[in-house]
């Protein structure tokens, strides 16, 4: 069965920078004389220190889930119930001592019945006892073939929900400091450099400092 961990790297750069554009920010309003700047909503996104943390955080986390499909892919004649079992604590954050340790006994267990059905495919003559082995690592097989293909698909999601709640934190981030370095300047509306390619001056370079 061939597993595509290439999705969920392409998960982790989908869109982080995306939904970014606003036409403008309101910040200080008064009796004066209007005052305007504009910021680069995309750059403070993507070069904030916050932006870069949750970016390392998803990437780990891809990484964990693609080694966990690695794993049981490779060791389909395992027991089912230990695939699943290796795919719970895997995912972790913080495993028990004797969770590591049951973690260590169920990828033994994995690569040691994979050693065994590779080595009663290449044996000739086969006994009675050795093909009804063989058969119940056939069946093994495929109903790892099965949980592989539920793995894969909730780990997807998984990090669709994960890349979704970064990019709205950090983006109310982004507009919460703008918001705040407008009202400090005083000034009326701050646009995005989208709608305003420019303006007398530039929050671009406060804003990523505020964020760092």
């Amino acid at each position: 069965m061939t597993i595509n961990t290439d999705k969920l790297g392409w998960l982790v750069a989908a869109a982080l920078a995306g939904a970014m554009s606003v036409g403008a920010l309101s910040g200080f309003q008064g009796n004066t004389a209007p005052k305007f700047a504009s910021v680069d909503i995309a750059k403070v996104f993507d070069e904030s220190t916050l932006a870069a943390t949750n970016t390392d955080a998803i990437e780990a986390a891809r990484k964990q889930r693609a080694g966990i499909l690695e794993f049981v892919n490779q060791n389909r004649a395992m027991e089912a119930k230990d695939a699943q079992r290796f795919a719970d604590l895997s995912l972790k954050a913080t495993p028990s001592a004797a969770e590591k340790t049951e973690i260590d006994k169920l990828k033994a267990a994995g690569t040691e019945a994979t050693r065994k059905q590779r080595e009663l495919q290449t044996k000739n003559p086969l006994t009675d006892a050795d093909k009804a082995l063989l058969q119940d690592y056939a069946a093994k097989v495929q109903a790892n073939n099965a949980l592989l293909g539920q793995l894969q698909g909730k780990y997807e999601g998984d990090l669709q929900n994960m890349l979704r709640d970064s990019r709205e934190k950090t983006l109310g981030r982004v507009r919460d400091v703008i918001k705040s370095i407008a009202a400090k300047g005083g000034y009326t509306v701050v646009f995005s450099s989208e709608a305003a390619p420019y303006a007398a001056t530039d929050l671009t370079g406060e804003a990523l400092k505020a964020l760092k």
